[in-house]
């Protein structure tokens, strides 16, 4: 799947082609169907244009893929921000992960490797997005987010029920993450995704040192008593 799905993400003329790609069950999921198998590789892909420009570029994944199901089709923006409903109430999280530069066949397999030693009581799953398009031409100073090269979050996402699980999922996305660290662009992941026990290390990667040292500036004049700190802390620049 991952070797299919590459070459199509890094064509240089999908700019207005977003696409993304995890590896996802669930216990209450059956995914399963002869000669498919149940652990699918699920690809999302949005196109801001016409219909007859969507079909020609999503051509090329539907010919190299075996398809399960195929829900693509013409949709609103405000649909498409629905798409994926509300998750319930009190579900249990805990995300991790890396940029990495780029996806060779060995880090693909041992993607995959990873993924497949979820524990079997939760949605666990490991989510690879694309960076690439307009938010390459944003300076790198032009926004705290400081990931303006072309590369792939890859992020290790444990969700669960039971607090009795808390730590063979917490274990799972650890491992996960551990195992992109040596490919990692940068040290940092994506903050949005980020486990609530990131380390202040960690903070400073995914914002980049620059960037990191200028919020420390807007931290102490707004917040120099860090007031607001129960987050992925920036702590105030010293006075």
């Amino acid at each position: 799947m991952g070797v299919h799905w590459r070459p199509y993400t890094t064509a240089s003329h999908r700019d207005a082609l977003p696409a993304g790609v995890h590896h996802r069950h669930g216990p209450r999921r059956p995914h399963g169907r002869p000669g498919v198998g149940s652990e699918p590789a699920i690809i999302t892909v949005c196109l801001a244009g016409d219909a007859e420009a969507a079909e020609e570029a999503i051509r090329p994944l539907r010919e190299s893929l075996p398809v399960l199901s195929d829900g693509l089709g013409l949709t609103s923006y405000l649909q498409i921000q629905v798409m994926q409903g509300d998750l319930p109430f009190g579900l249990r999280h805990y995300w991790k992960g890396h940029f990495v530069d780029s996806l060779p066949d060995d880090l693909i397999d041992e993607i995959v490797d990873h993924y497949l030693g979820y524990p079997q009581d939760g949605w666990d799953m490991v989510l690879i997005e694309q960076m690439h398009g307009a938010a390459l031409r944003v300076p790198l100073d032009a926004t705290a987010f400081s990931r303006r090269e072309k590369c792939f979050n890859v992020t290790a996402m444990a969700t669960w029920e039971d607090a009795a699980g808390d730590a063979d999922h917490i274990a799972w996305a650890r491992r996960t993450a551990d195992a992109l660290q040596k490919r990692s662009a940068s040290g940092g992941g994506y903050l949005n995704y980020g486990a609530p026990d990131e380390p202040i290390e960690r903070v400073r990667a995914a914002y980049g040192d620059a960037n990191f040292e200028r919020l420390r500036q807007v931290k102490r004049r707004y917040d120099p008593h860090n007031l607001f700190r129960f987050n992925h802390n920036i702590p105030p620049a010293e006075a």
